[in-house]
């Protein structure tokens, strides 16, 4: 009974793997085609980070700031993507680019995974100090 449950385990993990794949190759054809299309670009980044490909992540999330310069959740994205590569410096600004520009998802901020490397820092502290004090109380 557990090869059976481990097989079916397997063929799950698999089965999501070559819909990933599938669907980050059907993404990045549609970008070549139309390498300014919004939505595909924010879903493919995604899919780049949660992969784990941070390289390719940032480098998309760049092109979104590029091309929506005034969005928060681009610049949010960024530093999210360099604090997963360890660059706190950069994340720190690209973070505070964003609540400069609006971002105010405090809750968000304060939990998000991608940011645990910038947690205890004081200018981190800082940010969120700044973003909590924006919300209504």
């Amino acid at each position: 009974m557990k090869n059976k449950k481990l097989q079916s385990a397997r063929k799950k993990i698999l089965h999501r793997k070559t819909l990933k794949s599938k669907r980050y190759l059907f993404l990045k054809e549609i970008v070549e085609e139309n390498p300014d299309y919004i939505e595909a670009l924010e879903v493919l980044g995604d899919l780049c980070t949660k992969s784990g490909d941070f390289e390719a992540g940032l480098a998309i999330d760049k092109r979104l700031a590029f091309l929506q310069p005034l969005e928060p959740i681009h610049y949010y994205n960024i530093a999210c993507d360099c604090a997963l590569m360890g660059k706190k410096e950069e994340a720190l600004m690209y973070l505070n680019i964003a609540i400069i520009l609006g971002y105010s998802d405090f809750r968000h901020l304060k939990e998000d995974p991608d940011l645990a490397g910038l947690r205890g820092d004081k200018r981190y502290e800082e940010l969120i100090s700044r973003i909590s004090s924006r919300r209504i109380k």
